[in-house]
């Protein structure tokens, strides 16, 4: 029975329920129109998971966006800072915290490297800081090589030290931003990566520092869409300290069996689950192991 915003059922058994009906988002909205007791437990639910493009972003970060004639929004730029303290913001000041999972992807052109994209992310930084207890974060169509050792750490450094699984989808990298960028998130169970368009080696003497700070990689790693040129993303992982339980190979160029072979090495003391999405090159590799 509801009485003034409250029930006389324990809190506990209502965040059972509502913890139920977590994949059912009509269910979660009712439920928090039930009672004001229910409002965070359902909330916490509601925004667990939330994808922000390039558009989707400066409105989480309150900017206004007005609409066009062609239904495509326009950002005001009229305002000296165009993001403002996360503070003015509700989604970023009250929603934030309830976040665990956090994907950035470009809304156009996805894969396209996204400069701008880019720049609209470290002008984002301080909200993007707000997530606090977000445990999964996806990139996707990002060109890394547009940050410097500063700006990776301004943007993702507070992200990094939470985030448990790391995902990254038709990235730009080279070695010494990818080599950077694991060094950042040092907690890591889980990295997946698809698609990465590699750039080459960067400055060998940058990579070479780099390596001496790496933290031990631990857990899963999924690996997929590799070609020929990621093959200088694998030799820069195989470098890395890796204790993983858990390898994914998707599909994958053959080229890259020496490579896929010499991570197995490196793993196979803590290796308990091999699993193989392409049968039809995958029994070569076991061949070759």
């Amino acid at each position: 029975m509801t009485r003034f915003g409250q029930t006389d059922t324990p809190q506990e058994i209502i965040d059972e329920i509502i913890d139920f009906c977590s994949e059912d988002k009509r269910t979660l909205i009712a439920c928090s129109l039930t009672a004001r007791t229910w409002v965070y437990r359902t909330r916490k639910n509601l925004f667990s998971k939330l994808t922000l493009t390039d558009e989707t972003l400066p409105v989480w970060c309150g900017i206004v966006v007005t609409p066009t004639t062609t239904g495509k929004p326009l950002r005001s730029r009229t305002i000296p800072n165009p993001y403002p303290p996360p503070s003015s913001s509700y989604a970023s000041s009250r929603l934030s915290s309830n976040v665990t999972s956090l994907q950035l992807v470009p809304k156009y052109s996805p894969r396209l490297e996204k400069t701008l994209w880019a720049n609209e992310l470290l002008r984002a930084k301080s909200h993007l800081s707000a997530f606090t207890n977000l445990k999964s974060l996806a990139l996707t169509a990002i060109s890394f090589t547009s940050f410097d050792d500063a700006s990776l750490k301004a943007c993702f450094g507070s992200l990094a030290e939470t985030v448990l699984e790391l995902k990254l989808s038709v990235c730009s990298l080279d070695e010494v931003r990818f080599l950077a960028f694991l060094r950042l998130f040092t907690r890591l169970e889980s990295l997946e990566v698809n698609g990465i368009v590699w750039l080459g080696s960067g400055s060998a003497g940058k990579s070479r520092s780099l390596e001496k700070d790496l933290p031990v990689l631990r857990g899963s790693f999924t690996a997929s869409e590799f070609i020929n040129e990621n093959n200088g993303l694998l030799e820069s992982l195989i470098t890395t300290k890796v204790e993983y339980h858990t390898i994914t190979l998707g599909r994958n160029h053959s080229s890259t069996f020496p490579k896929f072979n010499a991570l197995l090495v490196r793993c196979k003391d803590h290796l308990k689950t091999l699993i193989l999405t392409t049968p039809e090159w995958g029994t070569d590799l076991l061949h070759h192991s």
